[in-house]
């Protein structure tokens, strides 16, 4: 199992992944940055925003063995829209 955020408007545009919640939020921190709002933002914080879906960005939970940092969109794509759960479902 691991995690991804998400950002886009009908496909998805920008992706990161991680082991962890705490993980990807670090590593989505480019995305993350580009609002004001979230920048001064700690990990936690960002964290409970995203677990209440009030962000302009997803986060899911991929019910799949970790395959790395260095996958293909394709097929992230793929596990986005087949093995994934929303945050209200895993919190």
């Amino acid at each position: 199992m691991f995690y991804m955020i998400t950002w886009g408007r009908s496909q998805i545009d920008e992706f990161y992944i991680g082991i962890s919640p705490e993980d990807v939020i670090q590593r989505a921190r480019p995305l993350i940055d580009k609002w004001v709002k979230y920048h001064k933002l700690g990990t936690v914080e960002l964290h409970n925003l995203l677990l209440n879906d009030d962000c302009e960005f997803d986060m899911v939970q991929i019910h799949n063995e970790w395959l790395g940092y260095d996958i293909y969109k394709t097929v992230l794509v793929n596990l986005y829209e087949n093995n994934s759960s929303p945050p209200m479902l895993y919190k």
